[in-house]
């Protein structure tokens, strides 16, 4: 049964997001996850053209809020992300007695993605263009800023986000060693521990020479529109193509594709739980055809013309 006394207080789903759901379940958690969980209940609100209630959560109203959401035009995977914040609140909810039923929602049929990582023509022409790059990164010239960046990203696999929070203190010199704390990584829950060798190390310590006073290692503050926009430059001069997946998450790809074609696990070394996760999103399998198991049916020869 539902609580009558809590719905008189707390009337939308909103209210209950705010004054039960997230000082218990989201305890710790960072701001972006709250913020994933109250779009996704307004985007519900919005759908309705109100504020939503325990009273709209049934499965026919959020499949139709769904469903809608889907013809605007996002990808199936992004449906399903909305849909889990929705339905892990729902069972939140109705394992306190608030809602009667809990959700049964259906996923969307999510097509297998074709990751893609940069090949070494692709590197070279990204690494010409940063060459030069006319305009400084803060106190640093732009080229030296730019590649030192990115052989970072290709050493460690690092997420931007992550790379742009490293601080200089969290780095021993030299040894080479880079501990960076969970807080700043995705999910800060798991901290890692980097060991970066010459090519890496080197530039690092060019732009610690020229800026020895500097707290990040790379970040400068800007918003990530300015560091977008900026890569975008970088992106043009080189001839590549402006697109998402061309972004600073294809250096991730790339080196779990490079670890992989070395021999070595990339689900390690990504600090992965599931394998699955590592070749759907990470692992550019038109790169790794060359060392991969083929297996081929031996075909009668009355078929493939004498040769099996």
């Amino acid at each position: 049964m539902k609580r009558e006394s809590n719905r008189e207080s707390m009337s939308t789903l909103l209210d209950l997001f705010d004054q039960k759901f997230r000082p218990v379940v989201l305890r710790g958690k960072k701001p972006k996850t709250v913020i994933d969980y109250r779009a996704a209940i307004r985007s519900f609100g919005n759908f309705l053209g109100r504020d939503a209630t325990v009273d709209d959560l049934d499965d026919v109203t959020v499949s139709a809020f769904l469903d809608d959401y889907a013809q605007s035009g996002v990808s199936p995977r992004t449906v399903n992300n909305k849909m889990c914040y929705i339905r892990r609140f729902w069972d939140w909810l109705a394992k306190k007695r608030f809602v009667e039923e809990f959700p049964e929602l259906m996923r969307l049929t999510e097509a297998q993605p074709m990751p893609k990582a940069w090949t070494a023509d692709e590197l070279k022409q990204l690494f010409d263009a940063i060459a030069k790059e006319d305009l400084p990164v803060g106190k640093y010239p732009g080229p030296l800023w730019w590649r030192t960046l990115h052989l970072f990203l290709l050493e460690t696999g690092a997420r931007i986000g992550e790379t742009l929070a490293v601080r200089w203190d969290h780095y021993h010199e030299e040894s080479g060693v880079l501990n960076v704390p969970a807080e700043i990584r995705k999910g800060g829950f798991k901290r890692a521990t980097y060991t970066l060798r010459d090519h890496v190390r080197i530039p690092l310590k060019w732009m610690r020479t020229i800026d020895p006073d500097a707290e990040l290692m790379f970040g400068q503050g800007w918003t990530a529109s300015t560091l977008y926009n900026r890569y975008d430059r970088v992106l043009m001069r080189s001839g590549l193509p402006i697109i998402r997946q061309n972004k600073f998450h294809k250096c991730r790809r790339t080196y779990a594709t490079l670890i992989e074609l070395a021999g070595m696990d990339a689900t390690a070394a990504l600090m992965h739980t599931s394998r699955r996760t590592t070749e759907n999103s990470y692992l550019d399998e038109s790169q790794l055809a060359a060392v991969r198991k083929v297996y081929h049916v031996p075909l009668p020869a009355v078929i493939s013309g004498g040769v099996v």
